[in-house]
This record gives structure tokens, sequence and C-alpha cells, in this order.
């Protein structure tokens, strides 16, 4: 019953009983008793009954309140106990946690906030970011009442009154525009704040970079206390700073090089581009970003490229291929495709990387150095030969010229003798022809005006040319000067006009054209053969019948013709090759069938580009001789004989050595030798050169005149005082084969000097 009796509820019972009492009691007594006596008995009892109820009343009345009361205080005591339990396990956790947690008491701030929207401020930031000064105000109502442990460890501070006494001083650079914000999430009833934040630590003063992170109340009082956590992200964000500047470096570098870098995703959408690709599709990067090839490239390179792209991916491993793509009309690109796939973590194709490269120029410069290689072997081969022919042609003239000196008086035989020397001469001038062309320095150069040497030649250009051909010379106004060997120029340009001439039968137009040009490392048709540098171009076209890329190829190779069976020796170009070679220079050919040929030569602009006089040479009409004593040396047995025959004929002593070591054991004993005279090709280890600066250390006055049919220069192979003597006698050289007088005058020379 006490469950379900209230106190309102016993009362209004204890009143409506009350009242009946009173109004029925009495009258029911007058009724039903008679006797006043017992009336009166009644009565009182009556008023005994009312006090018995009335007690009762009022006795569960005060056990029920009774009751509440101990239920009260014993709802609050366990109220109290579980909001100590809470507030331990709170300070516990507060204690123990790793990252910073602060408690702050903002309730002065919200209190300012409501007054700002009670006087009317609508736009809480624009407000803030003109009146910063407000900003900083409403900051200073911050209080924070306690700091973890883990906070000061993050901050540098001893204790939590240091750390709470210096605030202030651990405020980053974007401190207040943080707090604006927070007071915007704030103003904007957001539940929850979260942002990142620098702050300063007070023991070094280093930057802390932070996310700041707290609910935001909803009751007015619990701004008193608001939990704020502070998540140290200093390291993920140095790490993230330093995977940028690794990403721009890698970025910055692909955007350098010159191939074509494309980085794919796994659907074959681009990723990213490089420069080298933009220039190629003169597009943005934007605009190729997320697209893929067929997009954006024409389709005949999309068919070369997708099927390696597309098979790299499916596989996970890396591809190639090589392809000629028509990046223009008539004009092919030699192109090496590489596709690398990066698996993810799971071995799936993350991305491929596409790597293009243009190697047209390169395929160009191995062609050339190829072709540099096999003309160097060609030159060797031919130097040989025409080396070996040289001491069978020395030989033979030597013989021949002696003959004709004990027979000059017999006519008939003088005849023969004249003959057979003219025979020698035509296997001499075919032999210096292919020492032309191997030979890699000029013999004899000057300085001389390009325009001026080709417009002197214009005369017997055209006297060489048939009435058809129209010579036309497109020469520059100042072109530079150059140091070459005359004749060996002048060969050149006949060579090329008379072969011009023979590729128009039917007539056509034959131009020299002079121009000044500078090279650089990129010049695109250079190749290996010539370093940057100024040059002078020749170049002699014409508008023959052309020739085809294999003939082109071939055209420097010593008997390579084009020419019927008996219209060429198949030499011209390669003397030609040889000249410019010899010159520093280099030499192209442009030819297509039935358009005509070019050949351009690049010869070095001269040092100091000054016009000189051409050289003159000695009168050699009587043959000097001399008694001196000459000590000849050649592993030839024929060409010491003659040698020896030649020299005593202009009465000098003669003495003989088949090789250098022999050489040398007969200059050590007899110093009374005048001259050596040395072949500059020998076995045996010991060259002429070798012998010559071996003879000089012993005896300096001794004079040296060396003799070859192979004009190759061996003094780069000394150093040190060996090359300056090798250098000096450079000029002591007689090139094979030589005549009776040639040999005559420069023995003579040489001992004057």
């Amino acid at each position: 019953m006490k469950e379900h009796l209230s106190p309102v509820r016993i009362t209004a019972i204890y009143v409506t009983f009350g009242v009946m009492w009173i109004l029925f009691s009495d009258a029911a007594l007058n009724v039903l008793v008679q006797d006043p006596g017992l009336a009166a008995k009644f009565q009182t009892l009556k008023g005994w009954l009312f006090i018995a109820v009335t007690g009762a009343i009022v006795y569960g009345l005060v056990d029920r309140m009774l009751a509440g009361i101990r239920r009260g205080i014993e709802e609050r005591e366990r109220a109290e106990e579980k909001l100590r339990d809470s507030e331990v396990r709170f300070r516990r956790m507060f204690g123990d946690a790793e990252i910073s947690l602060w408690q702050e008491d903002m309730s002065e701030v919200k209190v300012a906030l409501d007054d700002l929207r009670r006087k009317g401020i609508v736009d809480l930031r624009w407000h803030l970011k003109n009146n910063k000064h407000m900003a900083w105000e409403l900051a200073s109502k911050v209080k924070v009442p306690a700091v973890n442990p883990a906070t000061l460890k993050m901050f540098g501070a001893a204790s939590e009154k240091e750390f709470i006494y210096q605030i202030d001083k651990t405020f980053g650079p974007d401190a207040i525009e943080v707090f604006i914000e927070v007071l915007c999430a704030i103003w904007e009833g957001k539940k929850k704040f979260r942002s990142e934040a620098s702050f300063r630590s007070l023991d070094d003063g280093r930057i802390i970079e932070a996310i700041m992170s707290f609910r935001i109340p909803e009751r007015n009082e619990e701004f008193a206390s608001i939990p704020v956590s502070m998540t140290d992200i200093t390291e993920r964000k140095a790490m993230e700073s330093a995977l940028r500047e690794s990403e721009e470096r890698f970025y910055l570098a692909l955007d350098n090089i010159p191939d074509s870098v494309v980085i794919y995703d796994a659907d074959l959408k681009m990723r990213f581009v490089n420069a080298s690709v933009l220039r190629a599709a003169g597009l943005e990067r934007e605009e190729m970003l997320g697209k893929g090839d067929e997009d954006i490239f024409q389709a005949d390179i999309c068919a070369k490229y997708l099927p390696v792209l597309t098979e790299a991916r499916d596989s996970g491993e890396i591809r190639f291929v090589e392809a000629e793509i028509a990046i223009e009309p008539n004009k092919i690109r030699q192109l090496k495709i590489t596709c690398i796939p990066v698996l993810g973590e799971y071995g799936s194709v993350r991305e491929i990387v596409g790597i293009t490269r243009d190697y047209t120029e390169q395929k160009a410069v191995e062609s050339s150095l190829r072709h540099a290689q096999r003309m160097e072997a060609v030159g060797q081969l031919t130097g040989g030969l025409a080396h070996d022919l040289n001491n069978v042609l020395s030989i033979v003239s030597g013989n021949v010229e002696i003959l004709g000196l004990k027979m000059s008086e017999n006519r008939d035989i003088a005849g023969h003798v004249g003959a057979a020397m003219m025979g020698v001469r035509r296997a001499a001038d075919l032999t210096r022809k292919l020492l032309d062309f191997s030979r890699r320095e000029a013999v004899k150069t000057r300085q001389i005006c390009v325009n001026e040497f080709v417009q002197g030649m214009s005369t017997l250009i055209a006297k060489s040319l048939t009435p058809a051909i129209a010579l036309k010379m497109e020469v520059s106004e100042k072109a530079w000067n150059v140091d070459i060997d005359t004749g060996d120029f002048e060969n050149a340009i006949l060579n090329l006009s008379l072969n011009s001439r023979d590729a128009m039968m039917d007539g056509g137009v034959l131009v020299i054209e002079t121009r000044n040009v500078a090279f650089t490392k990129d010049y695109p048709g250079l190749g290996l053969a010539c370093p940057p540098g100024e040059y002078v171009m020749i170049a002699v076209s014409d508008t023959g019948i052309g020739m085809s890329p294999d003939e082109v190829e071939k055209a420097f190779e010593p008997f390579y013709t084009t020419k019927e069976i008996g219209r060429g020796t198949g030499l011209g170009l390669s003397m030609v090759y040889g000249f410019v070679k010899r010159s520093g220079g280099h030499i192209e050919i442009q030819s297509k069938p039935g358009a005509g040929t070019t050949v351009r030569m690049f010869l070095p602009r001269a040092d100091g580009d000054e016009k000189t006089d051409p050289a003159t040479e000695a009168d050699l009409k009587n043959l000097p001789g001399g008694t001196e004593k000459i000590l000849v040396v050649d592993d030839e047995i024929e060409l010491l004989e003659t040698a020896q025959l030649i020299f005593k004929q202009l009465g000098y002593e003669v003495i003989v050595a088949k090789n250098g070591r022999e050489a040398m054991s007969i200059l050590e004993a007899d110093e009374s030798i005048d001259l050596l005279f040395s072949d500059v090709i020998m076995p045996g280890g010991i060259n002429g050169y070798r012998l010559a600066i071996n003879a000089k250390k012993r005896r300096a006055d001794l004079k040296v005149l060396l003799t070859s049919g192979f004009t190759r220069d061996l003094t780069d192979e000394f150093t040190g005082p060996d090359q300056e003597i090798a250098s000096a006698l450079k000029g002591n050289v007689l090139h094979k084969p030589y005549t009776f007088p040639e040999l005559a005058n420069a023995v003579r020379l040489v001992l004057t000097r």
C-alpha cells in the first residue's frame, strides 16, 4: 500500500474521512444512542478513534518522507562515488595519455561571443579578420587550468606551472588564424573542431606541428572545462615535406631529360607527363592528365605504343620495342620504347612508366662512326699497299735513272729509259692518290682566302665542263681564311666538278658555294667526325642523276665508282675525303636519285685568319753533290742498293744498315758520319724516328733526313724531350717515291742547314 499511496493521496483520504466523521458521527449517535451517558462514552471513543486514525496517517506520511530522504542520500552518495571513480579514471587517463591534453576554460570567451551576437554581429570571421586586436582580446580570456605530462614533454617544459605561466610563448606564427577558426566554429554551433596548428617549444624554440581537436560543448556551463587534444605531427610533416621535395626533384629531373616520360595508372590513363611529351603533343599538362594515348596521339603512334604498354601491365614485366614513326610527312623518327610496370603492395600493377627515346640522331652518329671506322681501315690498308708499292717504285726509278745517266749517249736506250720513267711517274701518281686518301696530315699548308681561291679556279672549272652545263659561283662576302694544302684543295674542287659534269650528261647547273658556319655540339649532321667550332663550308652542287643511299654510303671508298668501266679510277672522292680529314674538317654528301648531288666540305677557320703568299720552291736544275759520309738505313735491300748508287753518283761516301739496331751500332762506332738517311717504317722495334732520336741524343750535331711512303704522323707516340726531337724532325721527311733530283736536293738542304 505504501508503494502505491503517495503523501498527496493519503492527505486527501484523511481530509475526506475527517469531514465525513464530523458531519455524520454526531447525527448517527443521536439516532442510534438515546442515553446521554452512553452517548458521552461514544463521543470519547470517537475522539480516540480520530486520534488513532490521524496518528496512523501522520506516521505513514513521516515514514514515507524519511524513506525518500534516505533514498536521496543513498543515491547522492552513489553518484558522488561514481563521480570520484570517474575523476580518478579521467585523472589517470589524463596523466597517462601519450598525446598532449589541455583542460581549457573558455566560459568567458562564450560570454563574449554571446555579447557580440546581441550587438548584431553576423559575420564573425569577417569581423575578426578586420579587427585582429579583438581576436587577441578574446584569446586572452582563455584559461588553461591543467595540462598532462605528455604536454610538458612535447613542449619541453619542466613543470605544469612553468608551461601555463609561459603558454603565450608556445604560440606559433599562425596561432591567431587558428584561434579565429575556433571562435567561428563555436559561433556557427558546430559540434567539433579539428585543425592543424603550429606551436613553439619552450626549451629550444623549434616549430611543433600538431593537430588540435576538441568537442564543442552544447551548454554554456560546459565551456568552463573543455578537454583539448594536441597530436604531434612534426615528424609526419617533415616526412611529407621531404617526400614532396623528393617528388619535386624527381619530376624536375624527368622534365629536364630529353626522353619522353609518361606515368600511367592501371587503366592506362596518364598521371604524369614530362616536358618532352608536352612539346611533342603541343598541349598543356592539364590537357593530358587523366586521358589515354588514344585521346592525344595519332592512330599509327598508338598502334605501336599501346600493345607494348598493355603487355607490360598484364605481364608485370618490363617490355621493350623499337619502332619507326612518321612524326611529320617524310620525317621518320627512330624510337626506343620502354614500359616499366610498378608493382603495388600485393603484387598487382599499380603504375606503368613509359619511356620513349628518340635515337634518330644517335643512329645517324653510330652510322657515321661505323663509316669513319671503315674508312680508317680502308685507309690503313691502302696506305700500307701504297707504302710497299712506293718502295718498289723507288727501286725501279733509281735504277732506271742510273741506267739513263750511264747510257745517256745511246738514244734508243735513252728513249726506253724515258718511257720507263714515265710509267714510274704514272704509278707514283697513283700511289700518291692512295696516300692522299690514307694520310692524316697535310704536307704543305698555307693560309688562303677561300673566296679568292675558288673564284680564281672558275675559268679552269668552266673549261672542264660541257657547253650544256652552266656554272654559278655563290661565294659569301667575307668567307674566313683556311689553313690547307692548296694543291689538294684545288684537286678536290676539280674532282667534285668533274664528277658533277659526268652526272649531267644532258646538261644542267653546277653551283659552287662558300659560306661561314659555326657548329655546336648539337649539330645534327656532324656526328663524331668533326668537333664543334668555326668552319668555312664549300659546297659543290649539281642537278644531275643523283645517287642512291647505298651509293652515298660507299662513295668515299677507294676504287668505288658509279661510272661505267674505263671512265674513272674510283679514287677521286677518296682523295677529296682524305684531303678534308687531313685538314681537320668534315665532309658530307646529300643526294637522291634524279634530284642531283651536293657535296659539302667544312674546313676549319684558320688561326689568325690572315692571307699569306704562296711558298716558292728552289730551282733544282743542277743536282748538288758532296763528299760527306752518309749512313743509309732501310729494311728493303733494293732501296739500300739504289740509294747507295745515287749517293755515290753524287760523290758522297755511303754506309748502309738494314735495321735500326745495326744502324745504332754503326753510329756508336763511327762518329765521322755526317748524315743519317733512314726509312721511317721499319721492323724490329726501332723505327726511323726512334733511331733518329737516339742518335741525336748521342750526337746533337748529327744531320737527319727521314723518308717514308706512309704518311701517318708517328711523333705523337713520344713524350717529353723525345717528342721535341721528333717534332723538329717532321720537316725533314722525304716522301716516297722520290726522284733523283728530289733526293739530291733534300740531302744537300739538310747538310747545309
